[in-house]
């Protein structure tokens, strides 16, 4: 079975699953590129350039990558669950969202704008193919965040269709919804993964409105995620448990009127049997 059978399938993912590139290329390779083009800029800073400007980015990019598949084996468990569940899995056929480059291309113009225009290392420096290097790896890490986050709220999308065509059968039996627990965990682990990464390597300039802004928006989409995935869980066990009371409700009240007409018509004997 492969990944376009577990999890919903972006175009990047569809691109390289046809080209049969594995992603440990893809977390290899991504974060060597933002490494490069930004360690000339950091050898021109002060102490600790590199470290800021260089590796911080390289590594945050890493990690969130490696973080991509690990979320991804949870929602293939997600998937592998629920499908046993649901009676045409054709109803929640996955398909390619729209607007995936547009959301990577947008939030990677907007971030760098932002933080070529705010950060004093970089607003205040003229020129120089250090700078350009900078700029582009920087925007290449910004745009790798939005296609993450862009991820993100297509699994959690496709998560809701899942659940949302599910059949329980044992209400009894909750085991099967016990991996979106499990994925909408992984994605929480993820995001503070991120931001103490983040803390670690630039501690006072984490304080940069640039930094705030980028994991704010991190924190925002990952509390989303998180919710969104198991508010689709709650809301079918709650329409469940609902279902359930009014099936009690309907027996008990025809007890209680079979109950009545026997007190009433003397039948106290043979109304005993009901009460055991």
């Amino acid at each position: 079975m492969n990944s376009s059978e577990t999890h919903p399938s972006t175009h990047f993912e569809a691109w390289l699953e046809r080209r049969k590139i594995p992603w440990l290329v893809v977390v290899i390779v991504l974060p060597t590129i933002i490494f490069f083009s930004e360690l000339p800029y950091g050898l021109m800073l002060s102490e600790g350039g590199v470290k800021r400007n260089g590796a911080y980015a390289a590594v945050i990019i890493a990690y969130s990558l490696i973080c991509v598949a690990v979320i991804r084996f949870f929602f293939g468990k997600v998937f592998l669950s629920l499908q046993s569940l649901i009676n045409d899995l054709k109803l929640v056929e996955k398909k390619e969202m729209k607007f995936e480059w547009q959301a990577a291309l947008i939030t990677s113009a907007a971030l760098t704008f932002f933080s070529v225009n705010t950060m004093p290392e970089v607003s205040g420096y003229e020129g120089g193919i250090e700078l350009s290097l900078f700029i582009g790896g920087t925007a290449l890490a910004n745009a790798v965040l939005g296609w993450i986050l862009f991820m993100l709220i297509l699994s959690v999308r496709q998560i809701t269709k899942l659940v949302s065509r599910v059949v329980v059968t044992n209400i009894f039996d909750i085991t099967p919804f016990y991996p979106v627990a499990q994925w909408c965990l992984a994605v929480a682990v993820s995001i503070m993964g991120v931001v103490t990464i983040a803390t670690l390597f630039l501690k006072e300039d984490m304080l940069l409105e640039i930094n705030l802004i980028t994991y704010a928006i991190t924190l925002f989409v990952g509390i989303f995620v998180f919710f969104a995935g198991m508010w689709s869980t709650h809301q079918l066990m709650q329409r469940i448990k609902q279902e359930e009371i009014k099936k009690l409700d309907h027996q008990l009240s025809k007890l209680h009127i079979r109950v009545l007409k026997m007190i009433e018509g003397d039948e106290i004997e043979e109304a005993d049997p009901l009460f055991i």
